[in-house]
């Protein structure tokens, strides 16, 4: 009896021994922490460029101005074709007005330095200073108007002067009949003197024993000292006058509405100030050259180190309507065929440089 007791108690131990065999395995404690969950990376959004960032500044750009932006002629043209550009690439935009000479270089210094992308001298007058201070800020981009002038990060916007002075020769001595016309310029600086010897070299062509008067203001802005100039060449017979004066040449306008003589008006149409006097306007319109540049800019293609030359050929300078009251249809087609002339290059004008030898 203690036998079989025996055996079944061995074979019940063989039986758990199998089963436990059999059992799954206990989880193994670990010290380390429990693993986290497999990340999905979202595809990384392309970052937008920075000029379209809502966070990203407007390009900034100066215009430098020797005159006031109400002459309706020289200074009036840049500020408008700035102004017209700044509201269609959405620059910030800054101007100085008649700013004297011994401030040149502290007010393009002010702007460079306050981080002005592109600082604008308009005329030939700046050409120096642009020159002067582009060395001390080659970060900086500059542009002088009416001049040939150019270095690593300056370029030159060069209008050919001589062209409209002449022009406005042809004309002055074609419709002249004391035979004396003047010329009433503003400053001896470049762009102007450019205008005169334009004007001295077209009077002849169209009339030989014409008699030309050329008086200087000594200023750009002394419209009451324009005026006075005006007078005087008037009083020597003359009975056709151009001025190339910007806000005095206002003055000499005054001058010929009050002696009733023939004018011819000079970058802006400038007949509305004297529909009776003012035959047409040589018309200097800068705002695709300003359009274009500030465009360049702003696209980062704006090319330094370069002088871009603009005149009759290029459509910067053109008539205004004529006043026919003034003049007859035989005198403006001579002087229609004298613009093709120059046009085809048919006529060869002295251009002074504004660039040191």
């Amino acid at each position: 009896m203690m036998k079989n007791h025996l055996k079944f108690l061995t074979i019940f131990v063989l039986f758990v021994m199998v089963l436990a065999a059999c059992a799954p395995a206990a989880p193994q404690a670990t010290d380390s922490a429990p693993a986290e969950p497999a990340k999905v990376e979202e595809p990384a959004k392309a970052e937008e460029p920075a000029a379209e960032s809502a966070s990203a500044e407007p390009v900034k750009i100066a215009l430098v101005l020797p005159g006031v932006i109400t002459d309706n002629g020289w200074n009036a043209a840049a500020y408008n074709g700035l102004k017209a550009a700044a509201e269609q690439y959405g620059i910030e935009m800054a101007y100085s007005e008649s700013v004297p000479l011994p401030d040149y270089e502290s007010t393009f210094r002010d702007y460079a330095s306050k981080g002005y992308k592109l600082v604008i001298g308009h005329g030939s007058e700046f050409a120096d200073v642009a020159l002067l201070v582009g060395k001390e800020f080659p970060n900086t981009l500059f542009a002088v108007t009416n001049a040939d002038v150019k270095a690593e990060n300056v370029a030159g916007l060069d209008t050919k002067n001589e062209e409209a002075g002449y022009i406005a020769g042809f004309m002055a001595g074609l419709v002249s009949k004391t035979k004396t016309v003047g010329f009433v310029g503003g400053m001896e600086i470049v762009a102007m003197k450019r205008a005169e010897l334009g004007f001295k070299a077209g009077v002849p062509v169209s009339c030989p024993d014409c008699e030309v008067l050329i008086s200087w203001v000594g200023s750009t802005n002394d419209a009451a000292k324009g005026k006075e100039t005006a007078l005087a060449q008037i009083d020597k017979g003359a009975d056709v006058l151009y001025q190339v004066a910007d806000a005095a040449g206002l003055g000499v306008i005054e001058a010929a509405k009050e002696k009733n003589i023939k004018m011819i008006g000079n970058t802006g149409n400038q007949r509305d100030m004297a529909p009776d006097h003012i035959i047409t306007s040589t018309r200097r319109d800068l705002a695709p050259v300003i359009t274009q540049i500030v465009k360049e800019v702003v696209e980062g293609t704006f090319q330094p180190n370069t002088v871009r030359m603009h005149g009759f050929d290029t459509g910067i300078y053109y008539l205004e309507d004529f006043n026919m009251n003034l003049v007859t249809e035989e005198q403006v087609a001579k002087i229609n065929a004298e613009v093709e002339r120059l046009k085809k290059g048919e006529v060869v004008l002295e251009h002074i440089s504004a660039a040191k030898k």
